[in-house]
């Protein structure tokens, strides 16, 4: 095995001991396995894409240290993951199987995208993963294939993006409401039904992704989130667009796609931030769809039905943008 004493360096290698070295990584994933890094500093964020049999003995790490282990196919959860407690981001997405408690020691950790459940039937999905919970620190969670949502979760005081989709939920999670920093809310194909009023106290929020849910009527609470700049509803069964969308000023990205739309009103033209609107696949008339045109004149508005755009991409990306 190599060994470097005392240098500093832009690289990083496997199968290398490093010793007082201080590194300056560049803007690339580190592919690192049985290196060893004794009192070693890294003055710059670095981002790993491997760290099996890696040790790290007395280092020091900028804010922002990641590991990706993003669709590698892992069956079991790497137990060396809980070494390395100077992570702040963690992506186990792509993978399936379930989180280990021993997830709780990574205290330092801001940032976690969780791997997908190994059972893929609806109805015996697992319970939200405890360790999770215990992460104090954290501020974006993105989760999956998970049964219900604990009270617990409110204990998360300073998340500001939390992505739970393909859930069982079916009710709203009223625990929700306890996380007065959210700025990014998704809560895709979960079934829910009903969305309560009092979700105006998540006044924080910029994006609000309800997509792909049985949600038919919006309460007057949803329309009282002034910060609003997303707003996705595709896939519901929303009837119109009422009156009080012109209370959401500041909207920029609106989706009622894939809906039963049939009426809209026309306050929707106060939306003069609004760049674009998804109206495709909902029994809009011709007239009705002119009338918007007219209405929102410098918006794009997509009435074509066969536009299906990947909704939950853009939304994770536009959302890491503001996290990262």
């Amino acid at each position: 095995m190599k060994v470097i004493k005392r240098k500093v360096l832009q690289n990083i290698e496997s199968n290398t001991k490093y010793y007082a070295c201080t590194f300056y990584p560049q803007s690339k994933k580190y592919f690192v396995q049985n290196s060893y890094f004794d009192n070693c500093s890294f003055r710059n964020n670095v981002y790993f894409e491997s760290l099996k049999k890696c040790t790290f003995d007395n280092c020091g790490f900028c804010e922002h240290a990641s590991l990706s282990l993003s669709k590698m196919n892992i069956r079991s959860f790497p137990k060396y993951i809980c070494h390395f407690t100077f992570l702040s981001h963690l992506d186990l997405s792509g993978n399936k199987f379930e989180l280990l408690p021993c997830l709780e020691q990574l205290s330092n950790l801001k940032h976690l995208i969780a791997p997908s459940s190994p059972n893929n039937h609806f109805h015996d999905l697992p319970n939200f993963p405890q360790s999770v919970l215990k992460l104090k620190n954290l501020e974006s969670l993105t989760i999956s294939n998970v049964c219900g949502c604990p009270a617990q979760l409110a204990q998360l005081k300073n998340l500001r993006y939390l992505n739970i989709r393909e859930a069982q939920l079916q009710m709203f999670p009223w625990t929700l409401l306890n996380l007065h920093n959210l700025t990014h809310l998704c809560l895709s194909s979960t079934d829910i039904k009903s969305i309560p009023t009092e979700i105006r106290e998540l006044h924080n929020l910029t994006h609000l992704d309800l997509g792909c849910n049985n949600l038919s009527l919006l309460p007057l609470g949803i329309f009282e989130l002034r910060n609003l700049q997303y707003l996705g509803l595709r896939s519901n069964d929303i009837i119109e667009i009422p009156d009080h969308i012109s209370m959401l000023t500041s909207l920029r990205y609106l989706d009622f796609s894939f809906n039963c739309i049939s009426g809209v009103s026309r306050s929707i033209e106060k939306l003069c931030h609004l760049q674009k609107l998804l109206i495709s696949n909902n029994n809009l008339s011709w007239w009705k769809r002119q009338c918007l045109k007219s209405w929102l004149k410098n918006c794009k508005i997509h009435d074509n039905s066969h536009y299906m755009p990947n909704l939950d991409e853009e939304y994770r990306t536009e959302a890491f943008k503001v996290l990262d």
